[in-house]
């Protein structure tokens, strides 16, 4: 049982590789400035949430590393 297909011609790159002209409306710069402004809000929600729960996890350590030493004496 043979499963070889023959195929036809295959395009040139030229036809893949094509993109239609996008005219740019009037609203690309105020959207893209919205877009920068809620990475910007994430980006400083993000850090504050890692500074925060870096803060915890350490006073979590500290205080875990001074009951072991307590209940060790």
């Amino acid at each position: 049982m043979q499963t070889v297909e023959t195929l036809g011609a295959i395009a040139g790159r030229e036809t893949y590789h094509t993109v239609p002209a996008v005219t740019l409306d009037s609203g690309v710069d105020s959207r893209w400035a919205a877009w920068l402004e809620r990475g910007r809000i994430r980006d400083r929600r993000v850090r504050q949430r890692l500074s925060v729960s870096g803060a915890l996890l350490a006073m979590a350590t500290a205080g875990a590393a001074i009951m072991y030493a307590l209940a060790r004496s």
